[in-house]
């Protein structure tokens, strides 16, 4: 594969895709949606960026021809996708080391507080064992309702049944509510998505 960073909508332009394949990162995800396209993709800033490790997993096998070329051809300088890395250097509230664990998997979710919908751009959702982080996300605007989703990767070193509990970060109002939900751990685990979340 080239050795150049590449947005995901061109890089997986050939393959044939379908409502719900996914492609994961170390450290963050995308879900392809039928009619719509890669979200988080291009427009969002997500960059596939070499030797950073890929699983691509989608229901209908196709070939994949990489794109040529020397670099990106289009400018996404007002977009940019917040990794976990960055929400680690960023916040003061909570942090990953998803280098120490062996498993993962994604969930999209949109938060409710005793029946109301939350979210603004600065709210965090995290995800807790025994009061270490294990995932974390930044809110972000859904493109499909005029309301805020949370795309979350979890870890763990066990394959499955590990109890993970949530915790969300109310920004506006600088409350932290804990214990919101609980939900046990699957390697590859897919929960959600940003418009059935």
């Amino acid at each position: 594969l080239p050795q150049i960073a590449w947005d995901v909508d061109t890089a997986l332009a050939s393959a044939t895709l379908s409502h719900g394949d996914i492609l994961k990162t170390q450290n963050t995800f995308t879900n392809y949606y039928e009619g719509w396209g890669w979200y988080p993709g291009a427009s969002d800033g997500f960059l596939l960026e070499p030797a950073g490790g890929l699983q691509l997993n989608v229901v209908e096998s196709s070939t994949l021809i990489y794109p040529e070329g020397g670099a990106l051809t289009m400018s996404y300088s007002d977009a940019y996708f917040e990794t976990l890395d960055d929400l680690n250097q960023s916040n003061l509230l909570w942090n990953v080391d998803y280098h120490k664990f062996e498993f993962n998997g994604t969930i999209t979710s949109k938060i409710i507080i005793d029946g109301y919908k939350m979210g603004s751009s600065n709210d965090l959702l995290a995800v807790f064992v025994d009061g270490e982080c294990r995932g974390m996300a930044k809110a972000q605007k859904s493109p499909f309702s005029d309301d805020y989703v949370f795309l979350l990767m979890a870890y763990s070193n066990k394959i499955s049944g590990e109890k993970m509990t949530f915790s969300y970060y109310d920004a506006l109002n600088d409350v932290i509510h804990n214990n919101v939900k609980n939900i046990l751990f699957e390697a590859d685990m897919i929960k959600g998505d940003a418009i059935d979340s």
